[in-house]
């Protein structure tokens, strides 16, 4: 991942904001977790790491995957898509192998020409579109086009949650919302809503759900998280990261987009990339800029034990950052997907836990991306 990227994800939204303000939600228990120094990678996956898996994907014309690929689970099969470059959605089998993509990027009826997300269920695989309007796309598991829907929100980000969906929206200057909608997309309800004028995080996983009991919202540019039960949002982490500001801190001191760019350039903050959680472990990223240069901190906490650490990764490591696309499931373990060659250049600390070391010998950089499955201790 390059500055660029980094930018792209992380201060395309700030630069035209002029102030933000969280609504009201119902109180509950809240969980600090305090910025600590960041250790070394092989010292986290020490602390934390039981074994390591190696799965490759199936090398083939058809299933090469483009860069910056994110994954999805269902049934032990990774689906991987592209929300940058090359929009499409490929299906492999749990050691790797490719059994087909699922739809065509395009202007057909059946075609689309991004992906904000997707979601995968029993009946096949939803994808939400933009381009070239605000649709619901849905295909089975094989790939064959079931239905597309047209949708009255411009979603950000929509998940299916209790026989209806949530949707955070606010592209541009739509004020941003986190809304829940009955199956047809009609009675909507706001469960979260900005008071001010905002650009979001165009490509982040505002809501993400690693566990049935945790469905959790983030809305990337403040400190907090929110726990999603029933049709209510709660704050139920927040993060302080001291020396960074957060976005939120950010915006509230800009004036008008001239003077909020500046600002943001010269300026220590922090933007929470992505969020996941299950009963004993928190997983999260943030995008981190310190006056023009940028970097990503992961971190880990182990809820029961109350131990948390975090990793650090120059503009340069993020290319080869393990846990950069990485999903935290029920079972405590994290799936992540990387390119050949950050596997083959593992350091030792590592490779000690490899299940299947000889696996990762035959490996060449030219190959498709690997999937890392980290069993958590």
């Amino acid at each position: 991942m390059n500055k660029r990227l980094i930018l792209a994800l992380s201060l395309s939204f700030l630069i035209s904001l002029n102030g933000y303000t969280q609504s009201a939600v119902t109180k509950n228990k809240i969980e600090f977790i305090d910025y600590k120094k960041e250790i070394p990678v092989q010292n986290f996956i020490e602390t934390f790491v039981k074994e390591v898996e190696v799965i490759p994907l199936e090398t083939t014309k058809l299933s090469l995957i483009d860069k910056y690929p994110r994954l999805e689970i269902f049934d032990n099969q990774f689906y991987v898509y592209n929300i940058l470059g090359i929009y499409k959605i490929l299906r492999f089998d749990s050691n790797g192998k490719f059994l087909n993509s699922v739809g065509a990027s395009g202007r057909g009826p059946q075609e689309f020409n991004d992906i904000a997300n997707i979601e995968v269920d029993k009946k096949g695989v939803s994808l939400l579109s933009a381009r070239p309007s605000y649709s619901i796309y849905r295909f089975n598991h094989n790939g064959k086009f079931i239905s597309k829907r047209l949708l009255d929100e411009k979603p950000l980000q929509l998940f299916s949650y209790k026989e209806g969906s949530l949707i955070f929206n606010g592209f541009n200057n739509a004020q941003g919302r986190l809304i829940f909608t009955d199956s047809l997309g009609k009675n909507a309800r706001v469960l979260l809503k900005e008071k001010k004028f905002f650009q979001n995080m165009e490509g982040v996983k505002a809501i993400t759900s690693s566990c049935k009991d945790f469905l959790s919202f983030n809305d990337c540019f403040t400190d907090t998280i929110y726990r999603i039960s029933g049709l209510s949002a709660s704050p139920s982490v927040v993060y302080n990261m001291k020396e960074y500001k957060t976005a939120k801190e950010l915006l509230e001191q800009m004036k008008d987009q001239k003077s909020g760019f500046i600002n943001a350039m010269n300026s220590l903050f922090s933007v929470v990339f992505y969020f996941y959680e299950n009963h004993k472990y928190i997983l999260s990223a943030h995008t981190v800029f310190n006056k023009g240069e940028s970097f990503l901190l992961c971190m880990i906490k182990d809820k029961v034990a109350n131990r948390w650490e975090w990793i650090r990764y120059s503009e340069i490591e993020a290319n080869k950052a393990l846990l950069l696309s990485a999903i935290l499931t029920e079972k405590s373990e994290i799936i992540t997907i990387v390119q050949p060659e950050t596997v083959i250049n593992l350091p030792d600390s590592i490779m000690k836990l490899l299940i299947n070391k000889e696996l990762v010998k035959s490996l060449k950089e030219e190959d498709n991306y690997v999937i890392l499955r980290m069993k958590l201790k």
